[in-house]
């Protein structure tokens, strides 16, 4: 439930964080110009519907509301009926927001979820800051710390921000990461006395960058601790990191693909998609680095699955001139891929591994020890497969 809460903070921040501003242009306009349009758009196709909207001189002020988009009969089902408060202040080149949670859907919420949602909502302790200056380009997200006692539950967040770059004249090169410091949740209960969930110090970073007429996309995941004790299932997942790094994309080709995501998804045909796939995929000197995976413990429901890394490098031979065999049929790219991966596994995690039957082909395999640990290096190219230096 708290993540159903967290969830529509962020959703609502779209209707103020992704105002572009630029720096030419009074942002006060920019601003009013997006909330109007948004306004019209949910008129139309349901989604975000704005009312009460009190225009000023340096500020406004509304309400909105999810409602269910007329063309997506599923997409945030859950919080059809989330509604803030927004207030915002703006000057010739910046702006602040607070959108405070005033009403939440408690329709599929036991009586304690629901009594818990009540008391957030009464207590106005889901509030979300914004604030964009169009003189750096920066912008920063922020969630309000909490540190209470809601309906015989412990609540503690800290840290919860969404910061970034973002330059409409070069949205080529954004920047955003998403942190989280610290999230405790424990239920006092006498008849859930030892639950909790904990989460410490989770950083979601992304980047894109153009060089000339290439586009290079990284993604960065490091979590510290994910810790949880639910109905009497124990899980945690201990040092987690993800680094995966994707080069040399044709820049005008992401560019457009861009623009086509941004169309209204009805007016978009698969045709079209699969062409700037084809043409991305076609990238000269594209490649995909997974730079680092890795996790130093695993526990899921108290079975102890130790620890696994892996790195690996893939890419694509003659891709130009065989693009449109790859575009009708996507298993043609076996054909033409090269890769190169280093799996090593603990000794617990080989043996969870080992447990499904899905797996026994494993046990073919030739593997290689380094001290405790098992180590696979697998290569394939030019449609043969080698793995620890012998040929499959």
């Amino acid at each position: 439930m708290i993540k159903k809460v967290v969830l529509s903070t962020f959703v609502t921040v779209a209707i103020m964080a992704n105002t572009p501003i630029v720096k030419s242009i009074n942002v006060n306009k920019i601003v009013q110009d997006h909330i109007s349009e948004v306004k019209s758009n949910g008129l139309i196709d349901g989604g975000w519907i704005i009312k009460n909207r009190r225009i000023e001189k340096n500020g406004e002020s509304f309400v909105a509301y999810l409602s269910k988009y007329k063309n997506d009969k599923d997409n945030y089902k859950e919080l059809i009926g989330a509604t803030f408060q927004n207030d915002i202040n703006y000057t010739k080149d910046s702006y602040k927001g607070v959108s405070t949670l005033i009403n939440f859907p408690v329709k599929n919420l036991d009586k304690n979820e629901t009594e818990l949602v009540n008391d957030l909502i009464k207590n106005k302790l889901i509030v979300i800051n914004s604030d964009y200056s169009s003189t750096n380009h920066k912008y920063n997200i922020s969630i309000k710390d909490i540190n209470k006692v809601l309906n015989n539950t412990k609540i503690k967040t800290d840290g919860i921000n969404v910061t970034g770059i973002y330059d409409i004249n070069k949205p080529t090169n954004d920047q955003a990461k998403i942190s989280i410091k610290d999230i405790d949740i424990r239920p006092l209960g006498q008849k859930v006395l030892g639950e909790y969930f904990r989460l410490k110090n989770l950083i979601i970073k992304t980047q894109t960058e153009k060089k000339d007429k290439i586009i290079n996309l990284e993604y960065k995941i490091s979590m510290d601790l994910l810790d949880s004790n639910i109905s009497n299932k124990h899980s945690l997942v201990d040092k987690l990191n993800l680094h995966i790094k994707i080069a040399n994309l044709n820049a005008k080709v992401y560019e457009d693909l861009e623009k086509l995501s941004a169309r209204n998804p009805t007016s978009i045909s698969d045709k079209e998609i699969d062409k700037l796939i084809s043409k991305l995929i076609s990238s000269k000197g594209l490649f995909i680095e997974i730079i680092d995976l890795s996790v130093n413990n695993l526990i899921n429901k108290k079975n102890i699955m130790g620890s696994t890394k892996i790195t690996a490098k893939i890419f694509l031979d003659d891709i130009k001139n065989n693009a449109k065999f790859i575009a009708s049929n996507p298993m043609m790219a076996l054909s033409f891929l090269n890769l190169e991966t280093r799996i090593e596994l603990s000794q617990e995690m080989m043996s969870t591994i080992m447990k499904d039957p899905r797996a026994m082909m494993l046990a073919m395999l030739p593997p290689k020890k380094e001290k405790t640990k098992t180590i696979y290096v697998i290569k394939y190219s030019n449609g043969k497969l080698n793995i620890n230096g012998q040929k499959l």
